[in-house]
């Protein structure tokens, strides 16, 4: 027979479980509604809008990324393109694709 001590221990351990899975729910959630003015994601890119910053993943200035997000830009009525850029005062991740301004 299992004591109160045993039972109690048990309970915890069940109850933590619970808030913790809860608790990565709330975090994502959190980080997209917080981040959710700029950044777009992967499965949404088929449509970008211009002058709009964009996290698709890895997006390094000066690589071949660039050219990816000029392409992407370009496929979605952005006639400038669009550039990688490096938002320094943001946390990581803080690579995003820049679909330039039509003027």
């Amino acid at each position: 027979m299992a004591t109160p001590a045993r039972r109690l221990q048990s309970l915890v351990c069940i109850v933590l479980i619970i808030l913790f899975l809860g608790l990565k729910e709330a975090i994502g959630e959190g980080a997209v509604k917080e981040n959710a003015r700029l950044i777009g994601e992967r499965n949404e890119v088929g449509r970008m809008y211009c002058c709009h910053d964009y996290h698709i993943g890895k997006c390094v200035p000066g690589t071949w990324d660039d050219l990816n997000c000029h392409q992407l830009c370009l496929r979605s009525q952005c006639q400038k393109g669009g550039f990688c850029k490096i938002l320094i005062d943001r946390k990581p991740p803080n690579h995003f694709c820049h679909c330039t301004c039509i003027v």
